[in-house]
């Protein structure tokens, strides 16, 4: 799901200047078809959820047994539970400002948590190449662990169908000199479960 925002402009009409608000362009877009499958129009910014929960609730069934991922914008509860009702999974993201979940979150991942969660965690890693210059290595580090050991009952009212949260820390280096220029840590909610041990071949996740 991609929301975009046209900025407002002004127009000439019969010699007065009018000015419109800006429209923001709320679309749900097929990865594997490469295409958007519904799009809304909204004239009052940050009006995303909303509009996702309106083109869910459309046509439910063309969403069933797919997986739904947005950014922290539109991470809220009623966003989660039309996707599920719609039989379908989400993986989304949270961040800071969503202070509550956030900081459950990135607790369980940390400190005194961290060492007694560690053992049921999933980690793994993957580096990819800088598409935008090729000195430059970009490594991404995965650690996946079961939602039960979030330490906020809020949090896991809020998000009562999630079943796994995921940390990804991706670390950008220069390849010359093996100076680190990047680094960014970000926190994932998805009602998809994790395989406690995945064999070779297997996905982390499962329905």
């Amino acid at each position: 799901m991609n929301g975009t925002h046209l900025r407002k402009y002004e127009q000439e009409d019969e010699g007065k200047i009018q000015k419109t608000s800006g429209m923001d362009i709320v679309s749900i877009f097929c990865y594997q078809y490469g295409m958007p499958v519904n799009m809304r129009l909204r004239n009052v910014k940050n009006h995303e959820a909303e509009a996702i929960k309106e083109m869910i609730e459309q046509t439910p069934d063309a969403y069933s047994n797919t997986i739904i991922s947005f950014d922290a914008l539109n991470t809220h509860d009623f966003v989660l539970n039309t996707i599920i009702d719609a039989k379908a999974d989400y993986f989304c993201a949270v961040k800071a400002n969503q202070k509550n979940a956030f900081g459950s979150i990135k607790r369980a991942f940390t400190g005194r948590q961290w060492e007694a969660n560690k053992s049921r965690a999933i980690t793994g890693s993957f580096d990819t190449e800088d598409v935008t210059n090729t000195n430059w290595t970009v490594r991404t580090d995965v650690t996946i662990l079961p939602f039960e050991v979030i330490d906020s009952d809020k949090t896991i009212k809020k998000f009562k169908h999630t079943k796994t949260v995921v940390r990804f820390e991706t670390l950008k280096k220069n390849l010359t000199s093996g100076n680190e220029c990047y680094r960014e840590v970000r926190y994932f909610i998805t009602s998809l479960s994790h395989r406690r041990k995945p064999q070779a071949g297997q996905d982390c996740f499962q329905r």
